[in-house]
């Protein structure tokens, strides 16, 4: 298995979004900084990441998850299992 240094940022993404799924949890969001995005377009070309349909949100979407720009460096994603919501690094 690739380390998470050679690992490309969209298969880290994945990973983390399949591996919650399977544990029966819900990717409420993702939070990622703009660099973050950016390397997801760069890595799966511009259908990556659809922004959403209605003008007056700020969101876009990866997947199924929302997926909001933030300032904070790295990339997280929030998710729940009906109790608090927690933040997996990706």
């Amino acid at each position: 298995m690739a380390s998470a240094s050679t690992q490309g940022l969209s298969a880290r993404l994945n990973a983390r979004l399949d591996e919650l799924a399977g544990a029966g949890r819900s990717a409420l969001k993702i939070d990622a900084s703009i660099e973050e995005i950016a390397r997801l377009f760069v890595e799966l070309g511009e259908d990556a990441i659809l922004m959403d349909c209605d003008a007056t949100r700020d969101v876009a979407w990866y997947r199924d998850c929302e997926l909001h720009a933030c300032e904070a460096p790295g990339i997280w994603v929030v998710a729940a299992d009906g109790q608090e919501p927690s933040r997996f690094e990706v």
